[in-house]
């Protein structure tokens, strides 16, 4: 169903695991944001989520590599993704980053202007800033104590706005019910948000020549909305900003997926 595929990647002495759907001539690369969980086996989980693109588009959704160490940066996601592209013999490729996933996505149109047609950034920003470091930091903390619940509610009342989690209340029932995560898991997580805490490319973003969207979400507590502002100015890019939602703003608007096509499809 929707072509869905769990595929694997040998990266050097690892192993990089990812997930492709759709039945496009073009192609997608989505990168998720900071999680615990990882993509392994859930391609036909991600295919049904992001159905509107199966038409236009062969998708694909690439992990971090199995082991990761201490130092492990945004720059080696980088290397990662356009690895395995090159690998996949991919070429073109039009990019999705949300959070996190747009830094790297930010790095990987610098790094790799041959690479990246269109470029999509969703809630991130081009540098570190107090306010997304105390947010990232505490969620580091509350990982390496192993308070599984505080960091699970931190998580949820920071990542949603009020009133998305108002109007859902099934979604912190849900959350309860699927965070539980493995120590390995954790130690992942907590190397992957470290990660965020020194990225900066802001000087570095008159070299993406991609045709770029900037998403922001007024109410975003995670990167606020100023750092998607300060994105598009920079880049003299489209920019859209969602007045009610919140960090998860790819969640909380429902016609996002399609925004974010009508984008990439238009005088592709």
């Amino acid at each position: 169903m929707y072509d869905a595929k769990n595929s694997q990647i040998k990266f050097y002495d690892d192993t990089i695991n990812y997930v492709s759907f759709g039945y496009g001539n073009k192609n997608l690369v989505l990168i998720p944001g900071l999680n615990i969980e990882q993509v392994k086996g859930k391609a036909l989980q991600f295919a049904f989520y992001y159905r509107n693109f199966l038409r236009d588009y062969k998708v694909f959704i690439f992990d971090h590599k199995e082991h990761l160490n201490e130092n492990y940066e945004i720059s080696d996601m980088v290397e990662e993704i356009a690895y395995c592209i090159k690998k996949l013999n991919l070429d073109k490729v039009d990019v999705v980053g949300v959070s996190q996933g747009g830094m790297i996505a930010q790095l990987l149109a610098i790094n790799y202007p041959d690479i990246v047609k269109k470029l999509v950034l969703v809630a991130t920003t081009s540098r570190n800033n107090p306010t997304t470091n105390k947010v990232v930091d505490r969620w580091i903390v509350l990982a390496e104590n192993g308070e599984l619940q505080e960091l699970q509610k931190n998580m949820l009342e920071t990542v949603y706005s009020k009133r998305y989690i108002e109007k859902n209340k099934w979604l912190s029932i849900l959350v309860q019910f699927l965070f539980k995560p493995r120590l390995d898991q954790l130690n992942r997580f907590i190397i992957l948000a470290r990660s965020c805490l020194k990225f900066d490319v802001f000087d570095k973003l008159d070299k993406i020549q991609s045709k770029t969207l900037v998403i922001g979400a007024a109410l975003d507590q995670v990167i606020p909305v100023e750092f998607s502002n300060e994105l598009a100015e920079k880049m003299n890019c489209q920019k859209i900003i969602y007045e009610n939602s919140g960090h998860a703003v790819h969640q909380e608007v429902s016609n996002f997926n399609r925004t974010v096509l009508n984008f990439l499809v238009s005088s592709h």
